[in-house]
């Protein structure tokens, strides 16, 4: 996604009161990242959440098991999209 498209992002930031990224790479160094850099570099202040693959040991197992484990199933995407509207509401 690099180079990001900052006017589409700019226009995100001032029409959104929360960001949510959903990834299926790494979070650390990854689409989120860039995100809170551009957020960063702007000056802008709305919370942001991360939703990708944990920087630590994950299992071997089928997608669909690695993706429940990290909450990028459609349930996990769900619960996070609740949990963090809620803290923010």
């Amino acid at each position: 996604v690099k180079p990001l498209e900052e006017a589409s992002l700019h226009n995100i930031f001032n029409n959104h009161s929360l960001i949510l990224t959903v990834e299926d790479g790494c979070i650390k160094g990854g689409f989120g990242s860039a995100i809170l850099e551009f957020a960063a570099e702007f000056g802008y202040k709305i919370p942001i959440k991360i939703l990708g693959i944990p920087d630590y040991f994950i299992e071997h197992g089928s997608i669909k098991e690695l993706q429940h484990q990290t909450g990028l199933d459609p349930e996990g995407i769900a619960k996070t999209i609740e949990d963090f509207t809620r803290h923010y509401q």
